[in-house]
């Protein structure tokens, strides 16, 4: 779990240790999202071109205003996933505090955190995802997600600003009430980004054993 320091910082101690901190995540972020995305989607354009359908769920359909407003939007999101975590750490701050992950946990939470916070985000993403299909909440916050009827992998993050504030709140949320450290953080990007990006490319990519 994160640890509450009370202690004098000026702007510039500030502005290090939060920045670069929210830097090294959103460089992950980015960089996993743009060179994963660009593979998975060079893959679905080399099977249609081989004619490689039973690999498919549906037939890959070039929109290219689409796919420019849904990097766009990505790109976005993960901005405010950021910006959330940053105005979360002023907010503390006001109140005298500097949030860390720097206090040190027994082997046994550090190793539980990596299978926890893929069980935790799963519910996060089911709850908040089942409110905003609420007939009077889904224009304001899903619509924009769901403009992409043919989605592609960049449809994984496409989401308009109340959405992206929504899901970017995880991070505060998982980080103030269970065990974490920066490595679980990282290992959650990864595998949160790899897995939206195939269930949104088209590709079938598991056995058919386990596809029913």
């Amino acid at each position: 779990m994160f640890s509450l320091q009370r202690e004098r910082m000026t702007l510039a101690g500030l502005l290090d240790h939060n920045l670069i901190h929210l830097r090294d995540m959103a460089l992950v972020e980015f960089l996993v999202y743009a060179l994963v995305g660009a593979a998975v989607f060079a893959l679905v354009m080399h099977l249609r071109q081989r004619g490689m359908f039973r690999f498919l769920i549906r037939p890959p359909t070039q929109r290219p205003t689409q796919v420019h407003r849904e990097v766009f939007n990505s790109a976005l999101s993960v901005v405010i996933y950021n910006g959330v975590q940053l105005v979360t750490r002023i907010v503390v701050l006001g109140f005298g505090y500097v949030v860390t992950l720097n206090n040190p946990l027994p082997l046994w939470e550090v190793a539980l955190s990596f299978p926890l916070v893929l069980i935790v985000h799963d519910a996060y993403f089911y709850w908040t995802h089942r409110w905003m299909h609420h007939p009077a909440l889904f224009r304001f916050f899903h619509w924009e997600h769901h403009k992409s009827q043919a989605p592609t992998v960049f449809t994984a993050y496409s989401f308009a600003i109340p959405e992206a504030i929504v899901q970017g709140l995880f991070g505060v949320f998982y980080v103030a009430f269970f065990p974490c450290t920066f490595a679980t953080l990282i290992f959650f990007q990864f595998v949160d980004i790899l897995h939206n990006l195939m269930i949104h490319s088209g590709v079938d990519v598991y056995p058919r054993t386990l596809v029913t």
